[in-house]
């Protein structure tokens, strides 16, 4: 059964997002603003009039405080909130991790605010340095510095702002109980948190079929294995199957059901508090048809897909949204 949602009840008219990077010369304060106040300018409106203001971040500040300091907001609520990000094999398999990390850095080089701006071939991933394991450089995402807005509204006054809005068609979020680690059961093949959410975001937006219904999706890809068993747990391949679509190609830009098209947390880059709105930002752009020649996707499904986790393998938070841009 779905918890209670918000389906076409709150609607996104404005969005912002700062390039992705190790910018040396900003601080949160700078990030802040520039999000911000772009979100601000895309709904036309001025901070005055946002009755209330959430801040999501890590590590970053104490207090709503964080986030009213720099924009100097005067008797307006602000909450912060912080929930960690969430805010391999040989032979065949190691082809198969290396083409998702491939496939991520083709998307970011086509994406003029991520951090790492070029196509990686084959060869060099499969060639680098191990970081652990059998996991190399290119396996793992890159922490960056970013910031990233959003402008909600109740659906019902969403074309005052803007005439392409997006709506929420479901938001669940799945916080674990930390028993994975001790449960001798558990072969850490699929994360039971990302399962739960997105069975319980599908029921509220009325998905049925996943992979027949979602146009695309932004997935929290910390490393190549997690966006290879997210595919699975998110109902987008039959269980121990992944690994033969991403051979198939079935995840990229031209693919069934594109996967991270922004370039994900692998190549856009991954400042851990912004990385979930950053996600919710692609599907503002690729809903609204305006990602780009380069990466705009062409479908005619009509529903865009975030995924958002945090924590570790049996000890994980996991956030997964629906969003849509028709009401109803």
């Amino acid at each position: 059964m779905a918890s209670h949602g918000i389906k076409d009840q709150v609607a996104i008219v404005g969005m912002g997002c700062t390039p992705f990077g190790e910018h040396w010369d900003a601080g949160p304060d700078d990030l802040l603003l520039d999000a911000a106040n772009e979100g601000l300018t895309s709904a036309g409106i001025e901070k005055e009039h946002v009755d209330a203001y959430w801040l999501g971040t890590a590590i970053t500040g104490a207090s709503g405080m964080t986030l009213a300091r720099p924009l100097q907001l005067s008797g307006k609520p602000v909450t912060r909130v912080e929930n960690f990000c969430a805010t391999g094999s040989e032979a065949q398999m190691r082809e198969v991790l290396a083409r998702i990390s491939q496939k991520n850095h083709y998307n970011g080089a086509r994406n003029p605010r991520a951090q790492f701006r070029r196509e990686v071939s084959l060869e060099t991933i499969c060639n680098a340095p191990l970081m652990a394991g059998n996991l190399g450089i290119y396996d793992c995402s890159g922490v960056a510095d970013g910031s990233a807005a959003a402008i909600v509204v109740r659906a019902e006054d969403a074309h005052r702002y803007t005439d392409k809005p997006l709506y929420i068609k479901a938001l669940s979020f799945v916080a674990g109980n930390c028993s994975g680690n001790a449960d001798r059961g558990y072969d850490y093949t699929w994360f039971p948190e990302i399962h739960a959410s997105a069975q319980d975001a599908y029921a509220q937006a009325g998905v049925t079929s996943p992979r027949d219904q979602i146009a695309m999706a932004e997935v929290h890809d910390c490393f190549t294995p997690a966006e290879l068993l997210i595919y699975e747990d998110l109902g987008f391949a039959e269980r121990g199957s992944a690994w033969k679509e991403v051979l198939a190609g079935t995840f990229e830009l031209g693919g069934e059901i594109p996967v991270n098209p922004d370039g994900g947390l692998k190549s856009f880059g991954h400042p851990v508090g912004a990385s979930g709105l950053r996600m919710v930002f692609e599907c503002w752009l690729q809903m609204r048809g305006e990602a780009g020649d380069r990466r705009q996707i062409t479908t005619d499904k009509r529903l865009a897909l975030s995924h958002n986790l945090g924590g570790y393998p049996g000890e994980m938070v996991s956030f997964v949204g629906i969003y849509g841009p028709e009401r109803g």
